[in-house]
């Protein structure tokens, strides 16, 4: 962030330039709790239902975990079937 500038004027700059920024969101610990046993970490309420959203607005949305894709790719996909 630029020095003096604030986070809602930072947020209001990107939206602007939506079609051509990408959003990293961290899964663990942003998008889903830390939890002790990596397998049951969810997604918390709202989020799956935001990324659709945001990935047609913003040029590009993902996510991103330090474990294995393959122990939290599952877990997005099982909380939206479930909605």
């Amino acid at each position: 962030m630029s020095a003096g500038t604030s986070v809602p004027e930072q947020a209001a700059r990107l939206v602007e330039r939506a079609q051509k920024v990408a959003l990293c969101l961290d899964f663990d610990g942003t998008l889903s709790p830390i939890v002790e046993d990596p397998q049951a970490a969810r997604p918390l309420p709202g989020i799956v239902e935001l990324l659709g959203p945001l990935a047609e607005r913003f040029a590009a949305v993902a996510l991103v975990s330090g474990r294995p894709p393959h122990t939290w790719l599952s877990t997005p996909r099982r909380a939206a079937s479930a909605t």
